[in-house]
């Protein structure tokens, strides 16, 4: 009956070091982000400690658990001793109200030999001893996605708009700065970078080099690629990139909610990877290994606003004199409605000089959903190469209650109609 505003969740600390402030200030930071579901991920992490679940009954937060299985089969496996600890964990956690819904396990086939005796297992000690809760054989399963694509966010909007439900999905970025430079020798630290492809960068930087969690060249482009749209990272220093990578980050959270929230209830929910890091890395992640957010933690709060206004862009990269017509979106999911509303579209050209805006009342009562279009936008030739910027906000009487930014290119290549069709045509 609602959209889910969820997200993946690892333990807080590397090495099970957890304090209760520690506890209480990532839940904390969840719950003030408007989170609503939390999915205890079972593929490196830890069933959770009592303390995790009594603070999520304090928040109202709810708990998807995943079980013991994660990306591989268990034909050698141990029944009873699985049997042992799901027993073990139903009897500690199925008394917390918010616990809402088990799985057999992370990314998993759940008939492949081995599992579906392990999915036997699982089911049956959950059908017995917490049979109100919804049993899911793995996470993705029943309409549910994990999803990694190296691709522009508005393609969410584009190729998803069916889709039941997202389990997972992120872009990587780097830690905050101050959390590196707590882990990194002074001379380290303040170097400039090397090429992040070279064996250079390995050898002059192994503290560095130890911070990532996945350095493999799969996941590094995608990052590198996306920052250099924010700064240049040819001897960029530490500190700058990660700005340059969390800015692009927001970017990618962004969009990718507000395209699923306005899809409801076509898609009921989205859970982004992931929470908190339990070490201080570059990663996927919201809050850094340290407990401090980074930029894309308010991206995110911001998009999972209970009143969320947004422009439904089919396009960030555009051509020189290009038209489009940005719709606005205005998203209520707040248990009670607002009168006497404002919504507003604004453009500012590449200097940040306000070059048009328009406005609409409204009132969101009943509604889950408002659309609004404003005027066609013409792109000036003398935009070209540089970014433009467009912001949507809603105020009412006392002041501004949400609002959207999104930075858009307009590159001198798209001019070329058979290199833009290309461009556009697939993810």
């Amino acid at each position: 009956p609602i959209f889910l505003k969820g997200m993946n969740w690892i333990p807080v600390d590397f090495l099970l070091d957890i304090s209760d402030e520690d506890y209480r200030w990532a839940l904390m930071l969840a719950n003030n982000a408007g989170i609503q579901l939390l999915r205890i991920w079972s593929g490196g992490g830890m069933p959770e400690d009592d303390r995790f679940y009594s603070l999520c009954d304090e928040f109202g937060i709810m708990v998807m658990q995943d079980n013991f299985i994660a990306n591989q089969t268990t034909e050698k496996w141990d029944r009873q001793i699985l049997q042992s600890q799901v027993c073990q964990n139903l009897y500690r956690m199925r008394c917390h109200p918010s616990l809402v819904i088990h799985t057999g396990g992370n990314e998993i086939n759940p008939y492949a030999l081995g599992n579906d005796a392990a999915m036997a297992v699982i089911s049956r000690e959950i059908e017995d001893l917490d049979p109100s809760r919804k049993f899911l054989r793995t996470s993705p399963d029943k309409g549910s996605t994990h999803i990694y694509r190296d691709m522009e966010p508005v393609w969410y909007r584009k190729i998803y708009g069916q889709l039941p439900f997202i389990g997972e999905s992120g872009i990587h970025s780097f830690p905050n700065a101050k959390s590196l430079r707590q882990q990194l020798s002074r001379d380290e630290y303040e170097r400039p970078l090397s090429n992040i492809f070279s064996d250079e960068f390995v050898t002059g930087n192994p503290e560095l080099h130890n911070h990532f969690t996945e350095f493999v060249p799969e996941r590094i482009p995608r990052m590198m690629s996306r920052a250099s749209m924010i700064s240049n990272v040819r001897g960029i220093s530490l500190a700058d990139l990660c700005e340059a990578t969390q800015i692009a980050s927001c970017e990618f959270y962004q969009i990718m909610i507000n395209s699923m929230r306005e899809n409801y209830p076509f898609t009921c929910g989205i859970m982004p990877w992931v929470f908190k890091r339990a070490w201080t890395t570059v990663a996927i992640q919201l809050v850094d290994g340290l407990g401090d957010p980074i930029a894309p933690y308010y991206y995110v709060k911001n998009a999972y606003a209970p009143l969320s206004v947004e422009l439904a862009l089919r396009e960030v990269t555009f051509a020189p004199c290009e038209r489009f017509t940005p719709e606005i979106k205005l998203i209520c999911d707040d248990t009670h409605g607002y009168s006497g509303l404002t919504v507003g579209f604004e453009l500012y050209s590449p200097s940040l000089e306000l070059v048009r805006s328009e406005s609409f009342d409204c009132d969101m009562t009943d509604e889950y959903l408002k659309t609004f279009t404003p005027n066609e936008i013409i792109l000036p030739d003398d935009y070209t190469e540089k970014y433009f910027f467009l912001r949507a906000y809603v105020e009412n009487a006392a002041g501004m209650l949400n609002q959207s930014v999104y930075w858009c290119k307009v590159l001198e290549r798209m001019s070329d109609v058979e290199f833009r069709t290309k461009y556009r045509s697939e993810p």
